[in-house]
Parts: C-alpha cells; sequence; structure tokens
C-alpha cells in the first residue's frame, strides 16, 4: 500500500497518477504499433517481424522511464527540472566594474560603474546626463 504524506488526497492523487501512467503506457503501444505498420507499409513492401512484441516493448521502456520520473518527483518534490530549465549562463556578482570607453583621438578614460549611476530615467524614459568621475 501505498502511504502518502497528504493522507486520502494524496493516496487519490497518486491513483490518478498510476491510472494516468497505464493510459500513457496503452497509448504509446498504439501509437507504436499503428505507426510502425503505416511508415513502414508506406516505405517498404511489408511492415517488419516481431511487431506484436516489439511495440509493447518500446512502451513499456517509455512508461518505465516515466514511472521512475514520477517516482523521484514524488519522494523528492522539485529534485528534477522542467526540460525547458536548462542555462548554459554562469550569473556572477561583481562588487566593482570597470568601463573603459574610447574618446575622440583614440584616448581611453576609465570610469567605475559606481561614477555612471541613473544612466536611464525609468520613469521618463529618456537617457540622463552622465555624472562626472570623481577622481
Amino acid at each position: 500500500m501505498i502511504r502518502s504524506r497528504l493522507g486520502a488526497l494524496g493516496n487519490f492523487a497518486m491513483f490518478t497518477v498510476i491510472l494516468t501512467l497505464i493510459a500513457v503506457a496503452i497509448g504509446f503501444g498504439i501509437l507504436f504499433w499503428t505507426g510502425t505498420l503505416w511508415a513502414q507499409g508506406y516505405f517498404y513492401d511489408s511492415p517488419t517481424s516481431g511487431l506484436s512484441w516489439r511495440a509493447p516493448a518500446a512502451a513499456a521502456v517509455l512508461t518505465l522511464f516515466l514511472t521512475i520520473w514520477c517516482t523521484i518527483e514524488y519522494y523528492a518534490p522539485n529534485s528534477t527540472g522542467a526540460i525547458d530549465d536548462f542555462s548554459i549562463e554562469e550569473i556572477t556578482s561583481v562588487k566593482k566594474f570597470w568601463s573603459v570607453r574610447p574618446l575622440n583621438a583614440g584616448e581611453e578614460k576609465d570610469k567605475p560603474i559606481a561614477a555612471i549611476e541613473n544612466l536611464y530615467d525609468k520613469e521618463k524614459e529618456k537617457p540622463k546626463k552622465e555624472k562626472p568621475a570623481k577622481g
């Protein structure tokens, strides 16, 4: 018997997940069987032999993967991120930042970022004038 942290509501939710996984397994089996019959009948003379066990086996493998994923998520909520929750960015906080801007004759002038505060006024949505650098 499955024990839940949510009591009767949790048992009903788990029962719903199990029924959904069974429906998904049946759907995968039907999809793989008919898809293979159609595609191989279209591209080749006849479909592959052993389709009666290959389609259910592929459906079982995918359903097993989804069952393991659901089980992990049930026992450790939010431990597996969504498939689209991926980023290659690495965010780093810095305390000081120096901006080097080219001037007219190829000269460069260094400014700390603290000297360029509030360059953009969000209320008026117009750029403000730069404050001169100290030092």
